[in-house]
């Protein structure tokens, strides 16, 4: 009976030690690099949960991505949403209000206010397969109104990393 009884007992202990660190909920550092600034005021994603991408199939062969990277220091989020015409979004996208090739969208957040990315702001896109992308802010401009009066921010630098997808993104 004892040697029965060891194997079964051995399984339990190994079952109570493997299971202990479940409810963990620590975040999960990715390895993200960014340089990313918003008027010289650092842009830090920390985790998975805040580098997010979409994927979408318009007509006829219209790919659509947005990417939403929140700073949970400043709770701020820039969203970026382009438009390409192939599977794979590497390119350069320019601010455009029509709906062409290569267009971008954007807006940074902070806080109740939301900044709208300007005519000449540029992002360049490096799509490394896996959900791995380089996101490289070129004369990014962003604007909104604040007290009636139109303030501007700069946003610059870039970030790379693994996205997690998330087909709900708006």
């Amino acid at each position: 009976m004892k040697k029965f009884l060891s194997p079964f007992v051995a399984l339990f202990c190994i079952a109570i030690v493997s299971c202990s660190n479940d409810n963990d909920t620590a975040p999960q550092t990715t390895g993200y690099n960014s340089t990313l600034k918003a008027d010289d005021t650092a842009f830090v994603p920390v985790t998975a949960e805040d580098a997010k991408t979409s994927w979408a199939y318009g007509y006829p062969d219209v790919h659509e991505r947005v990417f939403n990277l929140t700073d949970p220091a400043t709770s701020a989020t820039i969203q970026v949403y382009i438009i390409a015409h192939n599977t794979n979004a590497s390119g350069t996208y320019s601010a455009s209000a029509s709906y062409t090739e290569n267009a971008l969208m954007g807006q940074y957040k902070l806080g109740n206010q939301s900044y709208t990315f300007g005519t000449n702001s540029k992002v360049v896109v490096k799509d490394n397969g896996n959900n791995h992308y380089k996101l490289t802010f070129t004369n990014v401009t962003a604007t909104g109104m604040v007290n009636d009066a139109p303030v501007t921010k700069n946003i610059t630098g870039s970030f790379e990393g693994t996205f997690t997808d998330d087909p709900w993104l708006p």
